[in-house]
């Protein structure tokens, strides 16, 4: 048995490291994008989504946290650092900016404000099948999140907008268009693994 659950963890480890780079390019982008959001002059499609603002306190530096709760306990909350998704039955998983290594927590109703990622519950890699089957879950679930939130950016504020922001970057990028349906197929590409049936 533990033979057949090491092939399992190691095969679900392969496959994040399929979609590493291009899951690391991608999320250096959107939380770019959504620094642009942010500082949109007209108004922040952060807060237009649904997503509350928490300012570290007064003489603290750090990240804005910004969290945004959906159907019953899913819970999302963008740093500049990074990305944490939640699931109240499930447990959460948080993608730090500049990598694509998911970490796992039981934690999912801690409180904010939280600006400096040594400030989050602890985390830890997956080491057994229970925990890569939590941590797939979570994390097609919250890339999935992630393309529909740019499908919306798209219908309500336009390509155009989208454009602007990425044409803004320094570095090369993924172009506005094709953003959504990168995230969704990445999704898709880990849903196809054996085990995800």
């Amino acid at each position: 048995m533990s033979g057949r659950t090491n092939d399992e963890s190691a095969r679900w480890s392969g496959a994040l490291n399929k979609v590493r780079k291009i899951g690391t390019t991608l999320l250096d982008q959107q939380l770019w994008c959504w620094g642009q959001d942010i500082r949109r002059v007209e108004g922040n499609p952060l807060l237009a989504y649904g997503f509350t603002k928490h300012r570290a306190p007064e003489g603290k530096h750090g990240s804005t946290a910004y969290e945004w709760h959906g159907s019953g306990r899913s819970r999302v909350i963008l740093w500049g650092f990074g990305f944490f998704y939640g699931d109240g039955d499930r447990g959460g998983l948080f993608l730090q900016r500049y990598k694509f290594a998911p970490k796992q927590t039981a934690a999912v109703d801690f409180s904010l404000p939280i600006w400096k990622s040594e400030q989050l519950p602890e985390l830890t890699h997956p080491r057994d099948v229970e925990a890569w089957c939590r941590v797939f879950s979570l994390l097609t679930q919250g890339l999935a999140w992630i393309g529909d939130y740019e499908r919306w950016i798209i219908s309500e504020y336009g390509l155009d907008y989208r454009q602007r922001c990425t044409d803004a970057w320094k570095k090369k990028c993924i172009p506005a268009h094709e953003m959504a349906a990168k995230w969704h197929e990445l999704v898709e590409y880990l849903l196809s693994q054996p085990g995800n049936d």
